[in-house]
């Protein structure tokens, strides 16, 4: 089947393009040809042509090399569109390529405050009739609603079309039943159905050759050092990323490396918990409000993982995860019937 992919812009955001290249892969690992929509804030024509001769000239406006080396990954492994400006452009797009599927999620592609910005495309407003529609583990980043009323009547409305919807959080699943009344399942975010093995084409051989502790940080530097002071360090090396600071961003391959050979990791990130989880590292977890506390509790919750334990059991959790991946699996299969 052709199928198209909406999910958060891929930007600077490890976890965020990581989610994007795993359910690509999977999807492409079952024979589909998959595509992801690289739909960009609507501007004018004038403005597009001018957006363009700037990244064909280098401007530093669009050429940050900060991030170059996500970029790099991107356009190297994940098929993606020109960008689309418009929900007219999107819904040109998949009815000239024949697309048969069209597939929102995952990440907080259904948290208002991003989603509005785009009309109703990530509650795909713009499939033409004839394709099928369905959510893989859409999140709605936080744990109460907020749309207005008269979005919340134009979702339903569009929910209905699904063919079938699927979250990736308890609260989601919650929702949906509240306000738009429709029947959801709780799946895997994509960067776990994959498993440790399959990263290891897109993981960089081991950097640092001294025991160390890797540190990712998506908060504050202040609460990073309060977290930090609370970890046994024992001597070992300091490897620390965070998105505050101004240096250039390390690669995706040498991020996933960072994880898999640390002895401990210390994270207030999402994504980075869920690859501590699959490369089997112990790990320290600061909850991020701004990304809502949802996600963390509703992922221990089924991989049976005690947010206040100091070890983690990961036989226990590696029986969880196969049992969850069999069911996101099966949702899968079933939606592309």
């Amino acid at each position: 089947m052709k199928i198209s992919i909406l999910t958060h812009p891929l930007g600077a955001n490890y976890g965020g393009i990581l989610q994007a290249y795993a359910l690509c892969s999977y999807l492409q690992k079952q024979g589909h040809e998959v595509v992801v929509l690289n739909r960009s804030p609507d501007m004018p024509l004038f403005m597009r042509i001018i957006k363009c001769i700037m990244i064909e000239v280098h401007h530093p406006r669009y050429n940050d090399s900060r991030y170059r080396h996500l970029v790099s990954f991107v356009k190297q492994h994940i098929p993606y569109t020109r960008p689309l400006y418009t929900s007219t452009q999107m819904t040109n797009f998949v009815q000239k390529n024949n697309v048969q599927v069209s597939i929102v999620g995952s990440d907080q592609v259904w948290r208002a405050s991003f989603a509005m910005n785009y009309g109703f495309d990530y509650f795909l407003d713009f499939v033409p009739a004839g394709v099928k529609q369905l959510s893989y583990a859409a999140s709605f980043g936080l744990g109460n609603w907020e749309y207005t009323e008269e979005q919340t009547h134009k979702i339903q409305q569009l929910v209905k079309k699904f063919d079938a919807i699927s979250v990736r959080e308890d609260e989601g699943i919650t929702l949906c039943q509240k306000y738009l009344g429709v029947k959801v399942e709780q799946v895997l975010d994509p960067t776990l159905l994959l498993c440790a093995k399959d990263y290891a084409s897109v993981t960089s051989p081991r950097i640092v050759p001294e025991d160390y502790v890797f540190v990712y940080w998506l908060g504050t530097v202040e609460e990073k050092q309060r977290v930090i002071s609370e970890v046994q360090i024992e001597g070992k090396k300091l490897i620390d990323i965070s998105l505050r600071g101004h240096e250039p961003l390390v690669s995706i391959e040498d991020w996933l490396s960072y994880i898999k050979y640390a002895d401990h990791v210390v994270t207030d990130s999402f994504h980075g918990c869920v690859f501590s989880i699959l490369f089997r590292k112990q790990f320290t977890i600061c909850s991020n409000d701004s990304g809502g506390n949802g996600r963390l509790r509703s992922l221990f919750t089924i991989l049976g993982i005690d947010f206040a334990a100091r070890n983690i059991n990961y036989e226990a959790v590696d029986e969880s995860l196969v049992a969850q991946r069999r069911k996101s699996y099966s949702f899968l299969k079933q939606a592309l019937q």
